[in-house]
């Protein structure tokens, strides 16, 4: 794994790890998308919306980052460097003989199709693969989730299956796409 960078800049857009002191501007985030990130995302738990909670997910997430098992950069536009526009996770990362890991990833409802989550996925799959040394990277997309799946394909990820029955959303055990990533 190389040296790890809190902040990558790349075609306009900002990848950065934001600390605790970052809390109220990722709640304000996670709230003006609360409906349309909720139907794909597990439920929240209890207090998630609250800065105390976001401070606390934050310190939790610099510390794996440090650790090399989990990083989630948040995505700012370079005109506007304050603004959330969205969020891009690798999660389960695994080395020695596996070196694989799985994406999760939203966009601001707001600045959905004008091309960040391409630049956000691509830039950030470089990092991990690069930086991190991963050779495999998971993302699982619910098949209803058409712009997802055009994103995933746009970055070079290639369908690989169904995982039956992979989360629990809304009560109900779900199906997802698996789609990969290999170097």
């Amino acid at each position: 794994m190389n040296s790890l960078k809190f902040e990558y800049r790349e075609n306009g857009i900002i990848l950065r790890i934001l600390s605790a002191d970052d809390a109220e501007k990722v709640l304000q985030f996670y709230e003006k998308n609360k409906n349309t990130f909720g139907s794909y995302e597990t439920e929240k738990p209890e207090g998630f919306y609250t800065t105390e909670f976001q401070e606390t997910l934050l310190h939790a997430e610099m510390e794996s980052f440090l650790k090399g098992v989990h990083v989630r950069y948040f995505l700012f536009d370079e005109r506007f460097p304050d603004d959330i526009i969205g969020s891009i996770s690798f999660f389960n990362i695994r080395h020695g003989h596996f070196e694989q890991c799985t994406t999760g990833y939203k966009i601001d409802e707001e600045y959905r199709r004008l091309g960040y989550g391409t630049k956000m996925l691509s830039l950030a799959t470089r990092i991990i693969t690069h930086d991190f040394g991963i050779h495999r990277i998971e993302a699982y997309i619910m098949p209803s989730n058409i712009p997802s799946v055009h994103l995933a394909e746009r970055c070079g990820y290639e369908a690989e299956g169904i995982a039956k029955g992979y989360v629990r959303l809304h009560g109900k055990w779900t199906d997802h796409l698996r789609y990969v990533y290999i170097v």
